[in-house]
């Protein structure tokens, strides 16, 4: 606490990292009346932290004279980065999408949907602005984070045996007890805040050097992967695969980050089994597995994986060692070439079974996986489906409404006057979201709007990778954001979790600007570059 305490930005500083702290391990735990207001609840508490946050950074500058209350507009746009731009950017469409909008009040307080209007969407750039200037990064922030969800996890992992230790479910119909789960609620919520968990509990277990913090970051890998599979939602496997996929570029950097993939994929699978072997032996007293879940645990192979990745992950740890390997040897760059090469054969297999399922006679003959194959108005629990609506209601649009959108947060006012009918017919639903991050951007804000929260994504990523590849903490954040990017693609954006998006950009950005935060922490790292050992 003692970098908190003499923070290079004073006593704002100071404001800032406390801030940051309560984000990242009260507002998971944080409910009022148990599930009932619990969007509403999370909602308040984040936007009111956040003006006060900022109202308290000002007014510290204001009070204190050793520090200027404001930056001049020259120094101010000196210190600017690509991700500044894009987040402003994204701010300017998203006030005039609101101004342009038929439902202007509907827009700035996103009340037609999970609040995500114009309103929140401004206290997400005060955030990002304030932390990005404000914070100095420490490894403080990394472990905090996964102290609070730890506690979200074993909470999730105690709904999963039924024991309901704060009585959370009691009022619950049976047919809804199964969805809603943990601090989050709702079972797709719950997965996608621990997308961002298992992205950064997965960098940090193979990028530290120190044998405790290892140690650590094990037990939060092993609890992070029971908790998100018990989760039965399938965006959680969306979150996995970019885990899985994306951070073999990170770790095959040297041989420690290799053998650790090797070690990581290892304990997934010893998981994913003893969670098989749990749903088995304690059948009808814990919660029934659904999900891509039902075909992966009914698999016969499964205890043979987990057989085989322990034998290749103990030979290549014994080989490595009688070869004198140190954690600082650096892999060859064939091994980068050697997984785009398997990504893309996944690929090209993916889209092979995808072409055959839907042009086949007959539709089920991949049996349990047909589901996820075959696209037609039921796939992803009606998601495609909702995606025609939006995109037919979309060609409707007048020209400026196609440019800027239709207000933010007013997916559900689109569907619900044009389509209320036929959606209550089709499947007795109406649908208040697109359930597709990037098409809700893309109808409610614009397709500008959403090319400048992909450059807000992309540069803020860029930028951490040029500037602190070497540094595990900033990494984590990079890969908690790709794991909730990539399931976002089928998920919601709620109050509850985009806000992680924003504070891990802020943080990486707040981090990049400051070389000696990088430096520092960077000596933890197992992961450098040939020159710099």
């Amino acid at each position: 606490m003692e970098r908190i305490s003499k923070s290079k930005y004073g006593t704002a500083g100071m404001i800032t990292s406390l801030f940051v702290l309560l984000l990242l391990v009260v507002f998971p735990l944080f409910v009022h009346k148990q599930y009932i207001d619990i969007l509403s609840a999370k909602y308040m508490f984040f936007y009111i932290s956040v003006i006060t946050m900022t109202i308290l950074v000002v007014g510290s500058r204001l009070i204190n004279k050793n520090e200027k209350a404001f930056e001049t507009l020259y120094d101010g746009l000196k210190r600017w980065m690509a991700p500044d731009v894009a987040v402003l950017s994204f701010w300017i469409l998203c006030l005039l999408s609101t101004f342009l909008s038929y439902y202007f009040y509907e827009s700035f307080w996103g009340n037609e949907g999970r609040y995500c209007g114009f309103f929140l969407l401004t206290i997400f750039t005060l955030m990002y602005f304030v932390v990005s200037r404000k914070l100095e990064f420490s490894q403080i922030y990394i472990d905090a984070f996964l102290i609070g969800a730890m506690l979200v996890c074993l909470w999730g992992i105690s709904d999963f045996f039924q024991l309901d230790i704060f009585g959370f479910r009691v009022d619950l119909s049976p047919g809804d007890k199964p969805n809603f789960t943990s601090s989050f609620g709702n079972i797709n919520t719950y997965t996608a805040y621990l997308s961002f968990v298992i992205g950064v509990s997965g960098t940090m277990f193979i990028a530290t050097a120190k044998s405790k913090r290892l140690i650590w970051y094990t037990i939060c890998i092993a609890i992070s992967f029971f908790a998100i599979i018990v989760g039965w939602s399938d965006n959680a496997y969306l979150a996995l695969a970019a885990l899985f996929g994306f951070i073999p570029f990170y770790a095959f950097r040297t041989k420690t980050g290799a053998k650790r993939y090797l070690m990581m994929l290892a304990v997934f699978a010893t998981v994913a089994q003893c969670v098989t072997w749990v749903c088995v032996v304690l059948r009808g007293k814990v919660v029934e597995a659904s999900s891509l879940f039902n075909i992966l645990g009914e698999s016969q192979w499964l205890f043979l994986i987990v057989i085989l990745l322990w034998g290749i992950t103990i030979c290549v740890y014994k080989f490595d060692g009688k070869k004198g390997g140190t954690s600082w040897g650096v892999l060859k760059p064939y091994f980068y070439k050697i997984w785009i090469a398997f990504i893309f054969i996944v690929l090209v297999a993916i889209s092979a079974l995808l072409f055959d399922a839907n042009t086949a006679q007959d539709p089920y003959k991949y049996g349990a996986l047909s589901k996820y194959l075959v696209f037609n108005d039921e796939w992803g629990t009606h998601r495609l489906y909702n995606w025609k609506l939006g995109i037919a209601n979309y060609r409707e649009f007048s020209l400026l409404h196609k440019i800027f959108g239709y207000g933010p947060e007013t997916y559900g006012i689109v569907t619900v006057t044009n389509n209320y009918t036929e959606m209550v017919n089709m499947f007795h639903e109406k649908y208040d979201n697109a359930h597709n991050e990037y098409l809700q951007y893309f109808i409610t804000i614009g397709p500008m709007g959403l090319l400048a929260y992909l450059g807000m994504l992309v540069s803020g990523g860029r930028l951490m990778i040029k500037k602190a590849i070497n540094n595990p903490g900033i990494m984590a954040m990079f890969f908690a954001v790709i794991c909730y990017a990539v399931q976002a693609a089928v998920n919601i954006a709620t109050p509850m979790t985009t806000p992680f998006v924003w504070l891990f950009l802020a943080m990486g950005v707040a981090a990049c600007r400051n070389e000696d935060s990088i430096k520092e922490f960077s000596k933890e790292a197992d992961l450098r570059t040939k020159d710099e050992e």
